[in-house]
């Protein structure tokens, strides 16, 4: 059957409480096949066993990925790739694992509260879903293996900007001055002031190679701002750091006492045999710092080669220049990489579902 014509119904169920208690209601139909609310209890109770947590999700959330593993399956189906028994495989190595933890563990309630063939199903479904996917990673290898910035493997990166279109550029660009992009929470206030329509956008970057040219540029110069005129519109937001790993990570700093004060300017890494040679002024190098060891502001304002701290008192001027940043390039890379792979897996199972032209009907049941 022509895997297009698949048609798909949800209803939420709401207040679901104790199964015992409540009507056996249809919560979504398949190809005509129909799935109660009782499936998805038990789909809740899967997730749980299997994931170890309690928070799987909102009841759309969990309907939509049974679904989608559902065309999963039947679009594996019709190539003979049946996974049952490595299903029951799995199955007998959770039961193992579950035989060893206290009965009172909620997790062990849930998954002996499900009927074995029941259990083997979902598995199943997630293991049809898992091979289709895994193979068209594998068409992807070299996009996965492409490392061409090592200087950002050791960061999570966040970009929130905002758009402005054609009709408000021209107010934008003379009031710029007045626009702090560091807190774009004061920018939307202005806006609002001034009637500026705008759209707001906040992601984190998953896989750097797809951005935008201009974004990689920014990013590559440790810009924490920016405002671009691309066309007839405006780009305008801020960039955000932060380490990934950061036990994984040391850094060298240089530590100066002085009776003076010493110009920004003068607060680089080259400068500091120069600086030795300032009157009443001391340095102390600290080597293999571990980056953990620094409370969360620190970690956020060293973030490059040469990003300093202020840290002076009343009785003297105290500095801190940060000049090295150290790390096994393979773990950052590893990591790297699981995170493309996840971005890249989460994209085939979008386009997978585009591609077949599936439309999600959502009815609330009153």
């Amino acid at each position: 059957m022509n895997f297009i014509k698949y048609l798909i119904v949800l209803i939420l169920i709401y207040n679901i409480g104790d199964l015992k208690a409540i009507e056996n209601k249809i919560a979504f139909t398949v190809e005509n096949e129909i799935y109660t609310s009782i499936d998805l209890e038990n789909r809740k109770k899967y997730l749980q066993s299997i994931r170890l947590t309690q928070n799987i999700g909102t009841d759309l959330e969990i309907i939509e990925d049974y679904i989608t593993t559902i065309l999963f399956y039947l679009e594996n189906n019709k190539k003979d790739m049946n996974l049952l028994d490595e299903a029951e495989k799995l199955y007998n190595k959770i039961k193992e694992d579950f035989d060893l933890v206290d009965n009172k563990d909620e997790f062990k309630k849930n998954f002996y509260s499900l009927d074995k063939r029941i259990y083997i199903e979902y598995l199943n479904y997630d293991l049809n879903r898992r091979k289709i996917i895994e193979k068209m990673i594998q068409k992807r290898t070299n996009e996965i293996n492409k490392f061409n910035n090592n200087e950002i493997l050791i960061f999570d990166i966040f970009i929130q900007y905002l758009s402005i279109n054609n009709e408000d550029k021209e107010f934008v660009l003379s009031n710029k001055n007045e626009i702090n992009l560091s807190d774009l929470n004061q920018v939307l206030k202005f806006f609002d002031e001034n009637k500026i329509l705008y759209n707001y956008s906040n992601k984190k970057v998953t896989n750097f190679d797809t951005l935008n040219k201009d974004f990689k540029n920014l990013i590559l110069s440790n810009k924490n701002t920016f405002l671009l005129e691309l066309g007839d519109n405006i780009i305008m937001g801020n960039i955000e750091k932060k380490y990934k790993r950061t036990e994984e990570i040391n850094i060298s700093i240089y530590k100066i006492e002085s009776q003076n004060i010493i110009e920004k300017k003068e607060l680089v890494c080259d400068n500091i045999n120069n600086i030795k040679n300032f009157n009443k002024t001391k340095i102390i190098k600290f080597d293999d710092v571990k980056l953990s060891g620094l409370n969360e502001q620190l970690q956020k304002k060293l973030i490059k080669k040469n990003d300093y701290l202020d840290l002076s008192t009343k009785s003297s001027y105290v500095y801190a220049i940060l000049c090295e940043i150290s790390y096994n390039q393979d773990i950052f890379k590893k990591i790297y990489r699981d995170e493309k792979i996840s971005y890249i897996a989460n994209e085939i199972e979008k386009d997978f579902l585009q591609n077949r032209n599936k439309k999600f009907e959502i009815l609330i049941n009153e």
